[in-house]
């Protein structure tokens, strides 16, 4: 709730202070920072509990099938959802995809500590293993993006 708040305070203030034009010249660069954030989170993650991760470095293999049938079938969904039921353009799907495939994983990690305190933390350690693969499978689709947008021309 607090990132929201902030979030429209910010954009507030900025629209007052130096009109929608400005604000539209530094829209773009909210996203890199919000990616940024989540990958120094992901990185303070495992690099707190890389021994461990290094310990049963055989989990990580165990959870890697599931992880990459998970986001293929959520990417998937998303592509027939968002072209077919919900007819959005590629740039509102790519959006959708990124924000709901990037953000999950920080959220559920901050989550689980906030609730469970010090069991959080271990408890956090699938998500964290889940966060090992984020980042490469968002990059393969950043690398299909072509044949992604002309799926949405046809």
């Amino acid at each position: 709730m607090v990132p929201l708040v902030l979030g429209i305070i910010t954009r507030e203030y900025i629209e007052r202070k130096h009109e929608q034009e400005t604000f539209g010249k530094i829209k773009p660069y909210f996203s890199t920072v919000t990616l940024s954030a989540l990958y120094m989170l992901i990185f303070i993650i495992f690099a707190s509990k890389a021994g461990l991760i290094i310990k049963n470095w055989h989990e990580v293999l165990l959870i890697a099938p599931v992880v990459l049938i998970y986001y293929g079938v959520t990417i998937w969904l998303s592509l027939q959802i968002n072209k077919k039921i919900i007819k959005l353009k590629y740039g509102h799907h790519q959006s959708v995809v990124f924000t709901s495939i990037s953000k999950n994983v920080a959220l559920t990690i901050a989550i689980l500590v906030a609730v469970f305190g010090e069991k959080g933390m271990y408890m956090s350690i699938v998500p964290a293993i889940v966060a090992l693969f984020q980042a490469p499978i968002l990059m393969a689709y950043l690398h299909f993006r072509e044949h992604v947008k002309h799926y949405f021309l046809i």
